[in-house]
């Protein structure tokens, strides 16, 4: 008889910024799951986003890596890692926040990771003492922080000076000290406990991971059986044409490697897609 793959009700969590308070709903409300938490492993280890020390693995083989830690600190059979990361939003235009939470199960040897993208306000400049421009442009950073939004100080030659999770008032007050040392680098702290806006998105990442969980395999009841990947060439309906249009999408199974299909709910493309009619 198939071992049963289900969510398990008490899970580490590895986190040192209090994302608890965004994953841990999801869980009990979805599964009764508890969540125990360990702060037994400096994850800025891992990396950090001011770059002290850098980031050397992609985020989802850090959120992996927490997740495996996380249970293995709580001595529990599962666990669950987060992970953030930026880039440009589409066509270059924004900033977008990548959310990764990974639930690994150690001991039934299987791994789920959900995620949420979106845009995030984020602001940084350097500030000299003798640039009143850029004295300005401070101020005017610091005049529009959102409530509950910390922030940074790093000495512009040595990132590795710095100080986090700062009020604006403090800022304020500390900046004509660290401008007598050079230019000084301004920016929002973007961990997840100083940074609002992330918090929304974890909460959203968490939901996700959730959805992904009750979907098991039709075969073997893992979980995790996702349409995630998919396969572009839905033909165009005027010449029939492949495009690159997304013609069906595809679930996997991690443990039996079961496999099904799901066709896109429109079975042509407009013309404008397609290669032939639109060159």
């Amino acid at each position: 008889m198939a071992l049963k793959m289900t969510v398990k009700k008490h899970i580490g969590l590895l986190t040192l910024h209090g994302k608890a308070g965004q994953i841990a709903p999801a869980f009990m409300s979805s599964f009764a799951s508890n969540l125990v938490l360990t702060t037994d492993f400096d994850t800025d280890l891992l990396g950090s986003f001011t770059g002290e020390p850098p980031r050397l693995k992609t985020p989802q083989e850090c959120a992996i890596e927490k997740a495996s830690l996380a249970a293995d600190l709580t001595s529990l059979d599962a666990g669950i890692g987060s992970e953030g990361s930026f880039g440009p939003g589409p066509y270059g235009l924004g900033i977008m926040n990548r959310e990764l939470i990974a639930y690994v199960d150690t001991a039934l040897g299987f791994k789920v990771l959900g995620q949420f993208n979106g845009p995030i306000l984020v602001k940084g400049l350097e500030v000299n003492a003798h640039q009143h421009k850029q004295l300005e442009e401070a101020e005017l950073l610091l005049s529009q922080v959102p409530a509950g939004q910390g922030l940074v100080l790093q000495l512009a030659d040595n990132l590795s000076v710095q100080q986090k999770g700062l009020s604006v008032d403090e800022v304020r007050s500390m900046l004509p000290h660290w401008l007598a040392q050079g230019t000084v680098k301004l920016s929002y702290d973007l961990r997840a406990h100083q940074c609002p806006a992330r918090q929304v998105h974890i909460i959203k990442a968490a939901q996700n991971l959730v959805e992904r969980l009750k979907c098991e395999c039709p075969k073997c009841s893992t979980p995790g059986f996702w349409p995630e990947h998919y396969e572009t060439g839905l033909p165009c309906e005027l010449c029939n044409t492949p495009t690159e249009k997304i013609k069906h999408r595809i679930a996997k199974c991690q443990h039996c490697l079961h496999t099904d299909i799901y066709p896109e709910a429109e079975a042509f493309a407009q013309p404008d897609y397609c290669p032939r009619c639109n060159p």
